[in-house]
């Protein structure tokens, strides 16, 4: 089988400028790329990713990074780009931040030897820092932004979300409710705060819980609603509000673990409908989110920042939330 070596000697190029051209193919001139496509096609050099990279003129390569791919929001996320990069016959490489923005360079900096042609994120609170040198190929944020003013943006609409939850709780007549969130640190938790103070009725007694950090937010939930059931029924809020999947699921384990029960002794509802809630003993109310649809849109934009296709400058697209009333949430009338 020939090898790079046949391939300069058959061009009269030199070996470096065949491993240069087969790596990174936009830093070789059109005609000498041209004359190595015609050697490797004669000699019968396997056609590997490189190969293919040199015909087409690009790596044809989407980088991905996620901050957590166990979430299983973030996991749907992967899978609905994956679906659409594949479709187009391009390759994906995923990476987990783990919502560490160290982490989150070392990754950036490995993709950026793979030559990608487009990047998909979402951010940690030193993104916007991480991809000051990443310049030259388009970027899509997704659920959370970093403030980078080159990127475009797939959100969902937040405030929308927590006016869907607070009116069915006051639709339910609570009017004590517990709201329990991720660090406002992070836009999306900040968001969703900020629309349940908006929200809820002036009259309602609101208790509000910001957990520390992003991650491990499963057990912290669940000690402060430990806390929350261990009050006097007539000081213990009628209703929960959990801001995301982890935060419901930590809900869950403490109402029952205080030896409540949902629905019958205090209601929940849960922002992100995660799959585990629709089959529960007591199926929990979400606000769901169109997760597999956002990150299909966001491959479908990169796709036409890539081609040219979207020549308007960065924009921010958001997402409409759904209730899903299930029967966790129980009326008090």
């Amino acid at each position: 089988m020939a090898n790079i070596i046949d391939i300069a000697k058959k061009t009269g190029l030199s070996p470096s400028t065949v491993s240069r051209a087969l790596s990174k193919p936009e830093k070789v001139a059109a005609g000498t790329r041209e004359k190595i496509m015609q050697a490797i096609d004669e000699l019968g050099y396997e056609t590997n990713i490189f190969a293919r990279n040199l015909r087409q003129g690009g790596s044809r390569t989407i980088g991905l990074i996620v901050s957590d791919i166990l979430n299983p929001f973030h996991a749907t996320v992967v899978k609905a780009i994956q679906d659409e990069i594949y479709r187009e016959g391009f390759t994906l490489i995923v990476g987990s931040s783990e919502e560490d923005a160290a982490k989150e360079s070392t990754i950036l900096a490995q993709l950026r030897s793979h030559q990608l042609q487009g990047l998909i994120i979402i951010p940690t609170s030193g993104t916007c820092e991480n991809l000051t040198s990443f310049s030259g190929i388009p970027v899509i944020e997704i659920d959370r932004f970093s403030g980078r003013q080159q990127s475009d943006i797939i959100r969902l609409d937040n405030e929308e979300g927590m006016k869907l939850a607070a009116a069915h709780l006051h639709g339910l007549g609570h009017r004590h409710i517990c709201y329990i969130g991720g660090s406002t640190s992070a836009e999306t938790f900040r968001e969703r705060l900020e629309g349940f103070q908006k929200y809820c009725p002036e009259q309602t007694t609101k208790m509000l819980f910001e957990l520390p950090g992003i991650a491990a937010l499963q057990a912290q939930a669940a000690d402060v609603t430990r806390q929350v059931c261990q009050l006097p029924a007539s000081e213990r809020p009628t209703a929960i509000l959990a801001a995301n999947n982890d935060i419901a699921a930590g809900v869950v384990q403490g109402v029952y673990q205080s030896g409540l029960a949902l629905a019958q002794d205090i209601s929940l509802i849960a922002f992100d409908d995660p799959e585990w809630a629709s089959f529960f003993p007591c199926p929990v109310t979400a606000i769901r989110q169109p997760v597999y649809d956002m990150g299909q849109f966001a491959a479908r934009q990169l796709f036409r920042r890539i081609r040219g296709e979207l020549l308007e400058e960065a924009t921010t697209w958001r997402f409409t939330p759904q209730l899903i009333i299930r029967h966790s949430t129980a009326s008090l009338t």
